[in-house]
């Protein structure tokens, strides 16, 4: 006799892509970039995992002000460090 489990799991998404995040493909993804280079939007600066096609305008959008963003922090870091 078969019985079902039922399983609660919780999941983020990214608010740049509104993909779900999933770590271990973020760091494989990283990797591929790091590696290989990546156009323009195709890697997430949110949750740094691959971002499939096609970009809408509001993606491209999100993804420039995170990147903005970051830039920004990392300048502010460096400014006090």
């Amino acid at each position: 006799m078969m019985g079902c489990t039922l399983q609660l799991t919780l999941a983020r998404r990214c608010d740049v892509c509104r993909q779900l995040i999933d770590e271990e493909r973020a760091a494989n993804d990283s990797m591929d970039a790091a590696l290989f280079g990546a156009v323009r939007y195709a890697f997430c600066v949110g949750c740094r995992q691959a971002a499939r096609r096609p970009w809408s305008p509001a993606y491209r959008r999100r993804w420039e002000t995170r990147l903005a963003e970051q830039q920004a922090e990392r300048v502010q870091e460096a400014s006090h460090g």
